[in-house]
């Protein structure tokens, strides 16, 4: 055995070298202790060493270096915490990520973290395709999320529905956040200090404020009670007892009487509580809501509530081009019938009251309404427009606005 340091060759004599495996220069001598003899080492000057041949029997220390695929520094760098950087030697996470600099100020944290240089919605900085679903889960590099759908167009872009629970807490921190309780209505939102219904409270015929009509909304309903409703005033079979309250005009003072001018009394406007007149006559049985082309537009014509705003609005863009005119609200706009040129298309919420009391409107002697959908003049989309069907009570917000529906023109005073 040899001790110490030797620096000159010759004082050092090895017997017992197999000449099979002998040497190079640079190499080191490996003691055989089966065969008895000295043999090759691997590493040092001579031919490559295969990694593969080793067994550790000790932890492996970079020491501050990278384990890179061609000595430059890149690649796979491990920190003295364990931290594991991917393209950086900083490693803000146990495993980092790193194809170019964020420019964000990032903490330290205990999970994954891919940061990115590239802030283009057409690359991704994570991506996750199973069998299921091709486009599972990714993030872009403008930092749109998508699931189950390529490309995310919005910061939340999900193909399929969603499931929102509740929560207990709203505050400042959490303003904007929507729960789902099941209530009626079912859906609040945070206002920054409290949960707020997405509507308000149901109508009842002495609402003087803002409220809704339940697409539901039938005799069954607890507001929809006589007391509720204006003395001697039948709607949907229940004849109302309220007195000091709404009133019709003199001489048709009940839904569906015909007045003097020819008019069908309608009620009341489920907000502002005006009077409500019908024309005696269906308007058309089958006209589009815009020039009946497929050219689209958002008009910001979409009051839930004042159909005769709507009307003024859309008449206005008459001139503006395709799909301009707007048949439906024209045709009512321009209407000048028994004395009245303030005619106007009904928004979705007065056509759902019309709904709601067309049984007494169509005893009296005025056209009845059909079972059919009647167009509101309240907007939708760029391409559709609410609806009312008189058959069901449902509404339809889908409606594309080259379709082929009924009109049914009110005034109200």
């Amino acid at each position: 055995m040899l001790g110490g340091h030797v620096t000159d060759p010759s004082l050092a004599t090895l017997t017992d070298v197999d000449d099979g495996l002998a040497p190079t220069g640079g190499q080191a001598l490996i003691y055989n202790s089966v065969s008895g003899q000295w043999i090759a080492g691997v590493g040092g000057g001579g031919s490559a060493d295969n990694l593969g041949d080793h067994t550790a029997t000790q932890n492996l220390n970079l020491n501050g270096y990278w384990l890179s695929g061609d000595g430059d520094a890149e690649g796979i760098y491990i920190d003295a915490d364990g931290n594991v950087g991917i393209g950086s030697d900083e490693s803000y996470s146990p495993l980092h990520l790193h194809s170019g600099d964020s420019g964000a100020i990032l903490p330290l944290n205990n999970g994954l973290l891919i940061e990115t240089d590239d802030n283009s919605d057409s690359r991704y900085a994570l991506q996750v395709s199973t069998g299921g679903a091709n486009y599972a889960f990714q993030v872009n590099n403008a930092g749109n999320v998508g699931i189950g759908t390529f490309p995310p167009y919005a910061a939340l872009d999900v193909a399929g529905a969603i499931k929102v629970g509740t929560m207990a807490t709203c505050d400042g921190d959490r303003e904007g956040a929507i729960r789902y309780t099941g209530g009626d209505p079912p859906w609040e939102y945070c206002n920054g200090a409290a949960w707020v219904n997405f509507k308000q409270p149901r109508c009842q015929d002495n609402d003087t404020g803002e409220c809704y009509l339940d697409v539901t909304r039938d005799n069954d309903d607890p507001d929809f009670i006589a007391a509720n409703i204006a003395d001697g005033v039948n709607i949907l079979g229940v004849t109302g007892t309220l007195t000091g309250g709404l009133s019709g005009p003199s001489g048709c003072e009940n839904i569906g009487d015909q007045c003097a001018d020819n008019t069908i009394f309608a009620g009341w406007h489920p907000t502002t509580h005006a009077q409500l007149f019908l024309h005696p006559n269906n308007q058309h049985t089958g006209m589009t809501w815009n020039d009946g082309s497929t050219n689209s537009a958002v008009t910001n014509c979409n009051d839930p509530v004042d159909g005769q705003a709507n009307t003024a609005c859309l008449a206005a863009l008459n001139g503006s081009g395709s799909p301009a005119p707007y048949n439906a609200a024209e045709l009512c706009d321009d209407l000048n019938a028994l004395g009245y040129t303030d005619w106007y298309l009904p928004s979705r919420v007065e056509m759902y009251y019309l709904w709601s009391v067309q049984g007494a409107i169509n005893a009296g002697p005025g056209d009845p309404f059909v079972a059919t959908f009647y167009w509101s003049s309240t907007e939708s989309s760029s391409t559709a427009a609410w609806s009312q069907d008189f058959n069901s009570g449902n509404q339809n917000g889908v409606n594309l606005k080259r379709g082929f529906l009924d009109i049914r023109c009110v005034r109200r005073d």
